[in-house]
């Protein structure tokens, strides 16, 4: 009887269809049925009298000993087991399943026996996963979001109210949950953004930064206020409309903008100041070449026409080589410093004007480099500021050293065009060329293009190169004819627009 009962046993757990597993008080196993050979892909003959731990991923091992441990001395167990709610199983394949179980205890030490009963609900899970509300899905979304997401309804009053923006305005869910939008922002800016809705609904269109006059501003609930970005859009029609707006705190950003923008007006100011006296030096170096060297080589000329004078016949025919040499020193000393007083300040531009001063300036420059030189325009009148003068003069200075050093040019060409508001200078050159944007790309290392650029921007005008390789190259300058105003020291954007 007792086999009968045994083989009748044996028959139901072969035949049971959820997966049946016993294990020893050493955990190794000793029934194994036909479900379990499905579900984990290894025979029975195999397994048994193998280590459970050998159907359980290494991660959850230690895990489930202690389960065993508990449910051994207590009895007590849940249905489900295992991290998430489930115990995960191994398949000989390597591939891991998630596996509801139920475990029972049978007999008492040393002859325990535990036997789980497993049922694989991998698929019904992904199927539970797939059929996840899609509105859940969209509030873990919306949850998740850095942006202050703040949805109303047709009254303008608050429906949704996401974390960030409990962060954002320092208010909680449930606190601003119907209440009107309006309590978000600052009293004199409500009836412009209440127009503004009313203006979307009615016909579809916003701007990125809502707004007459910038960005929007927020009101936090002590009373701070502060710079916000947003996005509007509509969902629904009629009576069930939405608006949701996306919001971005950008206090930080027009922080970092103004002081950007502060730091690059000191920096124009600093180097404007560095031309002025850099000008100013090189008036005085002229002058001191003028009344000192120049004054001293003209009495020097006259000495040695002096001592010309004196000396018999019979001595001048003797020195007279020395003094010839001497006095064509004494000459091209001169002009050297009357050359160097040129390139320091220009002697005809204060009194002849910027296109006499260019012409003799290009003239002594192509002689020296070796190709042709032309200048074109007329004086201006009026005349362009001195300081507008002398920054153009200066341009040209460079962008003829360039074609010096770099163009292998033949011909060069300056020309200078009036504007109602402005003057124009074009300096062309037919050389070698070069790559404008990438040279100018690396503007860093580039000192003389970095120079020209800042002294057109010194007086307010626009600086821009044209080039190619083996198509020569242009620089053209834009001066404004009146002084730009300056502009006024701003402060960083604090929490309250001006």
């Amino acid at each position: 009887m007792a086999r009968d009962r045994n083989s009748r046993v044996a028959d139901i757990i072969a035949s049971a269809t959820d997966a049946i597993v016993a294990v020893d008080e050493e955990q190794r196993i000793i029934v194994f049925n036909g479900a379990a050979e499905k579900m984990f892909g290894y025979r029975a003959a195999g397994v048994i009298g193998k280590p459970l731990e050998l159907l359980i991923p290494e991660r959850f091992r230690a895990q489930h000993r202690e389960h065993i441990r508990h449910f051994g001395a207590t009895s007590e167990t849940g249905r489900r087991m295992g991290q998430l709610g489930e115990i995960v199983g191994l398949r000989a394949d390597g591939e891991e399943l998630l596996l509801e179980t139920s475990i029972s205890q049978t007999g008492s030490s040393p002859h325990k026996i535990f036997t789980a009963f497993l049922r694989d609900i991998s698929e019904r899970r992904r199927a539970e996963l797939a059929v996840l509300p899609r509105e859940l899905r969209i509030e873990g979304v919306i949850a998740s979001m850095a942006e202050g997401i703040v949805s109303i309804d047709e009254t303008l009053c608050i429906v949704l109210f996401n974390p960030a923006a409990e962060q954002m305005f320092g208010r909680s869910r449930e606190e601003m949950n119907g209440q009107p939008l309006s309590a978000l922002i600052p009293e004199r800016f409500r009836e412009r953004h209440e127009e503004h809705i009313r203006t979307f609904a009615a016909t579809g269109q916003t701007n990125r930064a809502m707004g007459r006059y910038g960005p929007i501003y927020g009101l936090r609930a002590n009373g701070e206020e502060f710079p916000m970005e947003a996005t509007i859009s509509q969902t629904g029609a009629g009576h069930n409309r939405l608006f949701t707006v996306i919001l971005r705190d950008i206090s930080e950003r027009l922080r970092v903008e103004q002081a950007l923008r502060d730091y690059t007006e000191q920096l124009r100011r600093l180097s404007r100041q560095l031309f002025e006296t850099e000008e100013a030096e090189r008036r005085r170096l002229a002058r001191e070449l003028h009344d000192r060297i120049g004054q001293n080589v003209t009495a020097l000329n006259l000495n040695l026409n002096m001592v010309r004078g004196e000396l018999p016949a019979d001595t001048l025919q003797k020195v007279g080589a020395q003094l010839e040499d001497c006095e064509t020193l004494l000459y091209s000393t001169g002009q050297l410093v009357r050359d160097v007083m040129a390139d320091l300040r220009p002697p005809g531009l204060d009194q002849l004007g910027l296109v006499a001063a260019l012409t003799e300036h290009a003239r002594q420059v192509a002689a020296r480099g070796g190709f042709s030189a032309t200048v074109s325009g007329t004086e201006l009148a009026p005349r362009l500021p001195a300081e507008a003068e002398i920054m153009l003069f200066r341009i040209v200075q460079e962008a003829l050293m360039n074609v010096t050093k770099h163009a292998r040019a033949t011909e060069a060409t300056i020309a200078l065009e009036a504007a109602p508001d402005k003057a124009i200078l074009t300096i062309s050159d037919n050389g070698c060329g070069f790559d404008a944007a990438a040279k100018l790309s690396r503007a860093s290392t580039s000192l003389g293009m970095v120079s020209m650029r800042e002294r057109a921007e010194s007086i307010g005008g626009r600086l821009r190169v044209e080039s190619a390789p083996g198509r020569g190259t242009r620089v053209i300058v834009e001066a404004p004819r009146v002084p730009p105003t300056p502009r006024p020291q701003r402060p960083i954007l604090g929490a309250t627009p001006a």
